[in-house]
């Protein structure tokens, strides 16, 4: 089984036993041409492309407790999927995300606190966003 496979099968397994406090991350492999296909494997709510005008789209999504955000490099530039320690802090302590976005990447985190999570790339000053759960 490969690395990819296998941290899937974690993710997979990790999300259907979440509790409302916990927040779980995990990264596995995308295309490696940066078409933006990864997520499609890890069977998100939502899917976030980082994209190589130095966007995120859709950079602000609203989604519902316990779901499943996805970002994927849409695009060839390297970003970073960077939680901000913004004041006041995010409601889960938990969001502590620093993970690089390269084209054949993708990163998925389920969110189980209601709460706004924003986050930024660091490469490219001005791409940010913030995930809302309601």
């Amino acid at each position: 089984m490969s690395h990819p496979d296998r941290q899937r099968q974690i993710g997979t397994a990790a999300v259907l036993s979440l509790t409302a406090l916990v927040v779980l991350g995990w990264g596995c492999s995308g295309d490696p041409a940066g078409q933006g296909n990864g997520c499609q494997s890890t069977s998100p709510d939502v899917t976030i492309n980082a994209r190589d005008n130095n966007t995120f789209d859709p950079p602000s999504p609203t989604i519902s407790a316990t779901e499943i955000v996805c970002w994927q490099n849409f695009g060839t530039a390297s970003h970073t999927v960077t939680s901000d320690p913004s004041l006041p802090a995010p409601p889960d302590s938990t969001w502590n995300l620093n993970a690089t976005l390269n084209s054949n990447t993708v990163v998925s985190r389920a969110f189980s606190t209601v709460g706004d999570y924003p986050y930024h790339c660091t490469f490219h000053p001005g791409m940010q966003g913030t995930i809302f759960v309601r």
